[in-house]
C-alpha cells in the first residue's frame, strides 16, 4: 500500500491517518517482520495486490530506495 499526500481527516494525527487505511494482509506483513520472519514468509501470490500490500507492512521501516537517482556503482 502507497502513502500519498493529502489532506488528513480534521483533528487526526499523520499516524492515525495511515493507521486507519492500512489492510489486513499490510498488518500481517508489519507482524511477520517484528517476529522475526524473512520476506520469504509472504504467503500471498506474487504479483498479486495482497502480496504488495504484505510488502508494504514488511518494509514500512526500512529507508526507500532512491530508484531516480542510484547511488555509485548501482548501475
Amino acid at each position: 500500500m502507497a502513502s500519498f499526500a493529502f489532506a488528513r481527516p480534521e483533528g487526526q494525527q499523520t499516524q492515525e491517518f495511515f493507521m486507519s487505511s492500512r489492510s489486513s494482509q499490510w498488518e500481517e506483513g508489519r507482524a511477520a517482520k517484528l517476529s522475526g520472519a524473512t520476506a520469504s514468509a509472504d504467503p500471498y501470490e506474487v504479483g498479486s495486490q495482497q502480496s504488495a500490500d504484505w510488502l508494504e507492512g514488511f518494509t514500512v521501516d526500512e529507508p526507500e530506495q532512491n530508484i531516480d537517482r542510484p547511488e555509485p556503482g548501482e548501475g
